[in-house]
């Protein structure tokens, strides 16, 4: 029988009830079988499965709508708290940063790389001390780590940015062709980002003075300690 305890938290159920528990707690408010089937990559069937064995342990809540199956975060269930904040540090980091940086300006692919996408793809190895996650596009570098900033709040972890254009992403040189070797979980794809409104970021020249404002300020922090 085919194991799908999840390499990054084996102590809980499975990887496919993992993702589902990201999708639903993490996001406010209800949303249909359908839709965290979309946002999980888990089957609709898979998730119609899970959310009847969750709903029956008290932690979703689901009702019909016609013939759509809408499920939610239970309030009053006693260990939602503690519950969130495992889901968060664990399968969190792809649904929390696809909805930080969905809107950010010139964004083409958004990627997570590094220990935290090796144990989401299976293989074992020590609790990731991080999120590493792979900004493509012509994005503020200000903007990007920013959100990076606030993310880590909410993960509880280093979030770490690296910002890279499509140019050199498209590319062969030696740390491409490493991340494009190693494991990869897709936040954003680029069809999913074509779809959008996707502005780019003020030209070259004025956002040059705005990484030189980041790196300013972080070397008086620097100086402050």
């Amino acid at each position: 029988m085919r194991s799908d305890v999840p390499a990054v938290a084996p102590f809980l159920r499975s990887d496919s009830q993992s993702r589902i528990l990201a999708e639903v707690l993490l996001r406010e408010g209800e949303h249909t079988v359908g839709e965290v089937a979309a946002r999980s990559g888990v089957s609709q069937p898979t998730v119609s499965r899970e959310v009847d064995r969750l709903a029956v342990a008290g932690i979703l809540n689901s009702r019909k709508i016609g013939s759509a199956r809408i499920v939610a975060a239970n309030p009053d269930y006693p260990f939602l708290a503690p519950l969130m904040q495992i889901i968060a540090g664990t399968y969190g980091p792809a649904a929390l940063l696809h909805d930080a940086y969905v809107d950010l300006r010139g964004l083409e692919q958004l990627l997570i790389f590094g220990s935290w996408a090796a144990r989401i793809v299976g293989q074992p190895g020590p609790f990731p001390n991080d999120v590493d996650v792979l900004v493509v596009g012509d994005v503020s570098n200000l903007e990007a780590h920013g959100i990076a900033s606030d993310l880590e709040r909410r993960i509880g972890r280093p979030v770490n940015a690296t910002i890279m254009t499509v140019e050199r992403w498209d590319g062969d040189d030696g740390f491409v062709k490493y991340l494009k070797a190693s494991p990869l979980i897709e936040v954003i794809s680029r069809d999913a980002a074509a779809g959008r409104v996707n502005r780019p970021y003020p030209p070259r020249d004025a956002r040059a003075l705005d990484d030189r404002w980041l790196e300013n300020l972080i070397d008086d922090n620097r100086g402050g300690r």
